[in-house]
């Protein structure tokens, strides 16, 4: 059984089940429970809903818990598995979790006059709060502020965005519901939003500008002061002093690579090689010209900000880098290359159309910074087009029917054929078209997910990446899956090689599909020693693991 569906939590549920059929057949089924706290206690006013196993868990049916915890919800349609969420104010929320391994959700399967009892336990939730200061502790507002969460994942120790709010209010900020565990507060020393207009504003002269800040004042994390949240604690009072670096500008003059004329209205991202600064965007003038008033020193490479459809890019500047010392730079010159039309054709091996319901080309971008992707549907005929930057892709396919046993065996870019794991140039200058050929000889993946003694586990996120990677951040060369009631799992529509699987039930599904922080679960995948097996697969083979997970 495939899925797609990964909910992180780490709250603790105790969850029993007991199916049983009542004498007189109600319309739809049944579940009824309690939901108490750590300590025992009723938790009153605690909203238990149903939702599907693919789709929004908050618009199924719910039920509320009394002063006794007690709750019930019934009419529940049957024939379908629902995930039974569960939340209450200061406490955090949990799923339906009958293996008692943390991030692991259990769906339950409902008949008409079945009811199923459970007993849930809820963990109470810490709190963060505090304000952002100046170096004379003024107020400073509309500062986003961001938690990052530390945990050792993959043998080392990485630290997770869990939530951003906008210090308002005073400059103040609050993260509540958080889970057991130690946190980091990173307020970023800038506004989100740079004024424009027709022509660009004069370069400033050199001044100070406000940095990426961690708690209390610290520029980077080793001199950060971490916070540890137990169950229920209200960390209040945290004071963040935004700190102030020397900057300058960049200004110069953007003009179109065909014409040689200045190009106007050309949203401008500048990007600091080093790390540690994000200046807002800055859009070119009618004559052209564009300015960076606020940047701190360091190498600085320039790209367009993507605008338009799904499939399109504004664009792409000729490679250029300019430094920044103690002065302001003028006088920059960046070329800008409008997007080109790519035909594509995608077929089988033996040239008939490929049958598999929905199908996307996705391109990722490997000179972009940014990790930009860019995709297309496959029309009936087989036939796509995109816009695109000249630059370097990495080309993925994803089939909406699965199981058809596909693969991309070849690739063809303006008639040169190139290996399926090959990253393609797009050159300038138009005319580019690209052929994806597919075979039908695809290996699958089956598999159990097992506690210590080997009782099946469900629920699982089930991760399979190959162990030799495009490039070493892949997010599209990686499959997922989801353990059924019985712990049993399965991967299909696999190109032949040796892969890494890996069961990862405290990952978020945040942590996968949020790009940035994609290369955690990579290196998860591929460290991780407890519930991970190594597999080669050939053409048309069924490869078979277990996956053992300690409690």
């Amino acid at each position: 059984m495939t899925a797609h569906r990964i909910l992180g939590c780490f709250a603790f549920a105790l969850v029993l089940a007991f199916p049983s059929t009542a004498q007189d057949t109600p319309k739809g089924g049944r579940i009824e429970g309690e939901i108490r706290n750590s300590s025992g206690a009723p938790i009153a006013g605690a909203t238990a809903r149903l939702g599907p196993r693919e789709g929004a868990i908050n618009q199924g049916p719910s039920g509320t818990s009394g002063p006794d915890g007690h709750f019930i919800i019934e009419n529940i349609p049957e024939g379908r598995e629902y995930i039974l969420r569960v939340e209450a104010s200061g406490y955090q929320g949990t799923t339906y979790n009958a293996s008692g391994i943390s991030g692991v959700e259990t769906p339950l399967s409902v008949q008409n006059g079945s009811e199923i009892k459970v007993k849930i336990v809820l963990t109470p939730a810490g709190t963060i709060s505090g304000k952002v200061v100046d170096a004379d502790g003024n107020p400073v507002k509309g500062m986003t502020v961001t938690v990052l969460r530390a945990a050792y994942i993959g043998g080392q120790y990485r630290t997770m965005p869990s939530a951003s709010t906008m210090a308002a209010n005073q400059n103040e900020f609050k993260f509540q519901k958080l889970p057991e565990g130690d946190y980091y507060l990173l307020a970023e020393g800038r506004s989100s939003f740079m004024p424009s207009g027709p022509t660009a504003a004069p370069p400033a002269p050199p001044g100070e500008t406000y940095v990426d800040t961690y708690f209390p004042s610290s520029l980077d994390r080793a001199g950060a002061q971490v916070l540890h949240v137990a169950p229920g604690i209200d960390l209040s009072g945290n004071i963040i002093t935004l700190r102030k670096e020397k900057a300058f500008a960049i200004s110069g003059l953007v003009t179109d690579a065909i014409t040689g004329k200045p190009a106007p209205g050309i949203s401008i991202q500048a990007i600091r090689q080093e790390g540690g600064f994000n200046a807002p965007a800055s859009v070119s003038g009618q004559d052209g010209v564009f300015v960076f008033p606020r940047l701190l020193p360091g190498t600085y490479a320039f790209q367009p900000t993507p605008s338009g459809p799904v499939g399109n890019t504004p664009g792409s500047f000729a490679r250029q880098e300019v430094s920044v010392g103690d002065a302001n730079v003028s006088d920059v010159r960046l070329s800008f290359q409008p997007d080109e039309l790519v035909t594509g054709k995608i077929s089988m091996e033996d040239g008939k159309p490929v049958d598999a319901g929905e199908i996307v080309v996705a391109l990722d971008d490997r000179a972009d910074r940014n990790d930009r992707t860019l995709q297309a549907e496959v029309k009936k005929d087989g036939t796509f087009e995109m816009r695109l930057s000249p630059s370097s892709y990495a080309v993925f396919v994803r089939f909406g029917g699965q199981g058809k046993g596909y693969f991309v065996s070849k690739i063809k870019l303006n008639g040169v054929e190139l290996k399926p794991s090959s990253t393609i140039n797009i050159p300038p200058g138009g005319g580019n078209r690209l052929e994806l050929i597919l075979s039908s000889h695809a290996a699958k993946l089956a598999g159990i997910v097992t506690d210590s003694d080997g009782k099946p586990l469900g629920g699982i996120p089930i991760f399979a990446r190959p162990k030799t990677l495009v490039e070493s951040f892949d997010k599209w060369g990686v499959s997922f899956a989801e353990s059924d009631q019985d712990g049993r799992f399965q991967i299909i529509d696999l190109a032949p090689g040796a892969y890494y699987v890996a069961a990862l039930p405290n990952l978020s599904e945040s942590d996968f599909s949020d790009f940035a922080h994609f290369q955690i679960v990579l290196d998860a995948i591929a460290h991780k020693a407890d519930g991970r097996e190594e597999v080669t697969l050939s053409e048309d083979s069924t490869g078979s693991v277990t996956l053992k997970i300690s409690r």
